[in-house]
C-alpha cells in the first residue's frame, strides 16, 4: 500500500510541478487502524516525496491508538517529526484539533472539546514548549467556540 500511495504522490507532484503550482501534498494521519496514515507513514512520504508535508491529526492518532493524549507522548511525536524532517518540520506544522470519540474501530466522529477526553491542553502545551508554529485547524462541531478556546488556552499556557 506504502509504495502505492508514494508512487500516486510522486505522480501528482509532477503534474503541479509541471503546471507552475507549488502547493504542498499534505497526506492525514488517521483515525482507523485498518486505514492508511499512521504517523511513521506520513512521515516517510514527507520524507520522500518533495512537496509532501504531515498534516497531523492529533486526535485520530489518539482515535487510533488509544494513547498518545498525554503531554509526554505528543511530545514524542513532535521530537520524532523533527528527528525525521527537521527542524522546518515543526516551524511549518498543519495540525487538526478537536474532541474525538474513540471507539474500537478508531474514530466514530468529532466532537466538541468539552464533550471529549482528548488532552488538547496538553498537546497545546507541548507545541508551545517545542516552539512549532503553523496552521492549526479546528475540527469540532462547534468550530468557532472551540477554535476560540484553543486560542484562549494556548495564550494562558
Amino acid at each position: 500500500m506504502y509504495a502505492r500511495v508514494k508512487a500516486s504522490l510522486e505522480s501528482i507532484r509532477e503534474e503541479l510541478h509541471v503546471g507552475g503550482n507549488g502547493v504542498w501534498i499534505r497526506p492525514e494521519v488517521t483515525g482507523n487502524p485498518t486505514a492508511f496514515g499512521t504517523l511513521d507513514e506520513v512521515f516517510g512520504l514527507s520524507a520522500e516525496v518533495e512537496g509532501v508535508a504531515p498534516a497531523i491529526d492529533f486526535p485520530h492518532w489518539y482515535a487510533r491508538t488509544g494513547t498518545a493524549n498525554s503531554y509526554p507522548e505528543f511530545a514524542a511525536i513532535l521530537q520524532a517529526l523533527a528527528n525525521r524532517l527537521g527542524r522546518q518540520a515543526l516551524e511549518s506544522m498543519h495540525i487538526h484539533v478537536s474532541g474525538i470519540e474513540r471507539g474500537p474501530r478508531g474514530e466514530r466522529r468529532h466532537l466538541p472539546l468539552a464533550d471529549s477526553d482528548f488532552n488538547y491542553t496538553d498537546l497545546l502545551r507541548a507545541l508551545k514548549d517545542f516552539g512549532a508554529s503553523g496552521l492549526v485547524i479546528c475540527e469540532s462541531p462547534i468550530r468557532e467556540h472551540d477554535a476560540l478556546h484553543l486560542q484562549q488556552v494556548y495564550q494562558a499556557i
